[in-house]
């Protein structure tokens, strides 16, 4: 049996590069719904375009 590191290093970085994309997604949307107080895509009269 033949282990590629090859791909095993691309298929891990692609494993770490999706999981902190998520996580900063998550953060960034977090953030937003504190400063909007309110959750996404619902308007309030204290967040405004």
């Amino acid at each position: 049996m033949e282990i590629d590191d090859g791909k095993i290093q691309e298929h891990l970085r692609q494993l770490i590069c999706g999981t902190v994309e998520r996580t900063l997604n998550q953060l960034l949307e977090a953030e937003a719904e504190a400063i909007c107080q309110a959750s996404r895509y619902v308007p309030t009269d204290s967040c405004k375009d």
